[in-house]
This record gives structure tokens, sequence and C-alpha cells, in this order.
């Protein structure tokens, strides 16, 4: 089950990444300089001395990085469901077997079907 919604995760993002193409940035002069911060001073301006202050100084920059690279993601407050639609076993000579299965998402009014053909 946790195989079948990882690849439709991974599908949908595919799908996601193909359908939001956006023109390139080609010109080297309208790129906003950008200063990275010392990693060797806290947010607050304080020093990083101590292999403590060297820990806690790290959570910091993962904590920025997840915010400002990945940015949040919301909590997912919906429900999922997985119906199998059909299974062949033995195709391509026994080496492999072909499911299908339609994926139910709802979250609040909103509701979406998607199937899924592995194998």
């Amino acid at each position: 089950m946790k195989k079948i919604l990882i690849s439709l995760f991974i599908s949908g993002m595919s799908l996601s990444i193909i359908v939001q193409q956006n023109q390139g940035n080609y010109d080297e002069s309208k790129v906003p300089m950008n200063t990275l911060p010392d990693p060797m001073v806290f947010n607050e301006d304080s020093k990083v001395v101590t292999k403590k202050d060297c820990n806690k100084r790290r959570n910091e920059i993962y904590k920025m990085f997840s915010e400002d690279v990945y940015g949040i993601i919301p909590r997912w407050h919906g429900k999922s469901d997985v119906t199998p639609v059909s299974r062949k076993e033995n195709i391509f000579n026994g080496m492999n077997t072909r499911e299908e299965v339609m994926l139910h998402i709802k979250n609040g009014n909103k509701q979406m079907n998607y199937q899924h053909r592995k194998g």
C-alpha cells in the first residue's frame, strides 16, 4: 500500500513539474545580490564559541534552509483511500505483475480521483 502511494505521489509530482515549466533567467544582470549568513554567528548576532553552540547553530541553519528553500508543507487534514481496479500476473513472460488502483483523495469539499497503473 505504501509503495502504491509513494509511486502515485512521485508520478503526480513529475506531472506537476511538466505542467509548471517556466522560462529561466538567462541574463546575469537580473539576478539579485545574495549574501549567505555567517555560519559562526547566531541569528541574534552572538558568536558561536563552544561545541554546544555549534550544534545549536546547526539546527538554526537547518531550520532556515527548510523554510527558505523547501517551504513549509501544510498539514494534511483530508482523507485518502486506495481501491484496487485490476491485477494481472505473469505479464512479460512471468517477470512482472500489473496492478491498477484508483486513489481517492478528499479534503474538505474538494475531491480528486486518480487511476494509477503499476507494472
